[in-house]
């Protein structure tokens, strides 16, 4: 699964906010789909936000707990 959990506490350790991300990398939907959870980022999407985080994209994947 693909955490925005994981991915906002990225954020918040580089001390920027959705907004500041989504329009310096062009992805406003789509961080705010997947904070409504209604969609997760695709691999290219992922890897931009990673980049720009300074983490790697694996950072944002948690193992199902079933």
């Amino acid at each position: 699964m693909i955490s925005y959990e994981k991915y906002s506490e990225a954020r918040d350790n580089v001390g920027l906010t959705d907004y500041a991300i989504s329009k310096e990398l062009g992805l406003k939907m789509i961080i705010y789909d997947w904070k409504a959870g209604k969609g997760t980022p695709k691999t290219e999407s992922l890897l931009k936000i990673a980049g720009r985080l300074g983490v790697p994209i694996e950072h944002f994947i948690v193992e199902d707990s079933e």
